[in-house]
């Protein structure tokens, strides 16, 4: 009867191929020379499956990401030295032990249709937050692939830790959205400077428009209004004539003299000075 020897471990099945060469040793004891040929060269291809049994659990052990080997039934079988860091259990432990229990529990029923999908497709991947023994969470990354058949089947998985992927691109998200913040503060800074710049290079604006006003004027002191008189309105009342502003002296009569001007002048500052105490 064939043995199933698939889900044997390294130690069982050398020990076993020993015993078959022992047993075959002892039935061509008699002296066949094809026999002991034979013998030798099972030997021979016996330490070279060991060499390479021993390759591939050096290279299973020390990868640098993390494997984990479970049953039909999510149970660990078997992980390497990087799944035992990362999930925070010595592997002498590990064996038998349900990987959900490291599995938070938000993320239990998506697991489990994780297994299921496994088991019908022959592999799946999936997103799942990780909690190691030691409480400390993860974002962690599940690709599975289905081995074997029947009650034997097993599912080795490889789990890449994306916690800080995941936090880079959280902080990448956060640094495009201040970057538009400070965008739409720069662009509205340089709107009120736009602004501003303007009102710079025109101040006395407000001033003319305040000067020119028809309700200021009828306010002013009678000694006042030939002052004011002198400044042009801006904006002209609606449907004046446009005419050109009328020059300094144009509130003196044409047959007014130097002096008469001189002494109308003396009186207007006078009359300033005195409105501004």
């Amino acid at each position: 009867m064939t043995e199933d020897l698939g889900t044997t471990d390294r130690s069982t099945l050398v020990a076993r191929i020993m015993e078959l060469e022992a047993r075959l040793a002892s039935l061509l004891s008699h002296g066949d020379t094809q026999a002991s040929a034979d013998l030798a060269e099972l030997k021979s291809a016996r330490q070279v499956l060991e060499d390479r049994l021993h390759r591939c659990e050096d290279l299973y052990d020390f990868a640098p990401i993390a494997c984990v080997t479970m049953d039909g039934f999510g149970l660990i079988r078997e992980m390497n030295l990087t799944a035992a860091t990362l999930l925070g259990m010595p592997r002498a432990h590990a064996s038998s032990t349900p990987f959900l229990r490291f599995v938070a529990p938000e993320n239990r029923t998506e697991f489990l249709d994780h297994l299921i999908r496994c088991r019908v497709s022959g592999g799946h991947i999936v997103e799942l937050q990780l909690v190691s023994k030691s409480g400390e969470k993860m974002q962690g990354q599940l690709h599975t692939r289905a081995y074997g058949d029947g009650d034997a089947r097993l599912f080795p998985t490889a789990i890449a830790d994306l916690t800080a992927l995941r936090a880079a691109e959280a902080e990448r998200a956060r640094l495009a959205v201040a970057n538009r913040q400070a965008q739409f503060s720069g662009e509205a800074k340089d709107r009120f400077l736009a602004v501003l710049s303007h009102e710079l290079r025109t101040p006395l604006t407000p001033v003319m428009a305040a000067l020119t006003s028809s309700e200021l004027r009828s306010d002013l002191p009678e000694h006042l209004k030939p002052t004011i008189e002198m400044i042009p309105p801006k904006y002209p009342p609606r449907g004046a004539p446009h005419r050109r502003p009328a020059r300094c002296e144009s509130h003196y009569p044409p047959e007014a003299g130097i002096a008469q001007i001189g002494r109308q002048r003396a009186r207007n500052s006078e009359g300033n000075r005195r409105s501004v105490r």
